[in-house]
């Protein structure tokens, strides 16, 4: 219906601004994406997780440009937007070298049992930045990817982009 299609808009504007764009907006990459996910055993993988076939969200699934000069953005759980109870798995793939000279992940390496007080500068879904560093303390890391290495998290991982002074290159990104 229309109210979907107005959302549906505003996000693909929002993120085109940020030098991203939604994967089933290139439907060869989201052709490749999928093939992949099926050649390398990772659909039977979250088949046999939720129990059941699981669905792609439109409004996720993002090819995403990032500079490293980026404002990071602040912590988030991506539960915080798409509901607590989303049963949701983010298969994040580098497409570029990144986590030393390009923006990579900053991770919060250890189980949340739900989502993390929100509320910051940045959007109202991100968490609170006192409440992220409580969570945080002596568990964050921040993974060196290669083109091609993935991770996979459940929608109550507290992560964000890790970006730093002294990175130069740009990272591209399947989320």
């Amino acid at each position: 219906d229309e109210p979907f299609h107005r959302d549906t808009n505003s996000e693909r504007a929002a993120k085109r601004s940020k030098g991203a764009v939604l994967t089933v907006d290139s439907p060869p990459a989201l052709f490749d994406l999928l093939e992949t996910f099926e050649s390398c055993g990772l659909g039977n993988a979250i088949r046999d997780f939720f129990g059941e076939q699981p669905m792609l969200l439109t409004r996720k699934g993002t090819l995403r440009c990032v500079r490293h000069n980026v404002n990071t953005g602040g912590w988030h759980q991506d539960g915080a937007f798409l509901g607590e109870d989303i049963r949701s798995l983010n298969v994040w793939i580098a497409l570029t070298d990144c986590g030393v000279d390009a923006p990579g992940l900053d991770i919060v390496a250890k189980r949340l049992p739900g989502i993390v007080q929100t509320g910051s500068n940045f959007a109202t879904w991100t968490t609170n930045p006192q409440a992220a560093k409580d969570v945080s303390e002596g568990h964050t890391v921040r993974p060196v990817f290669a083109a091609g290495d993935a991770i996979i998290f459940d929608h109550l991982c507290l992560h964000r982009t890790a970006a730093a002074p002294g990175m130069t290159k740009t990272r591209y990104a399947i989320e």
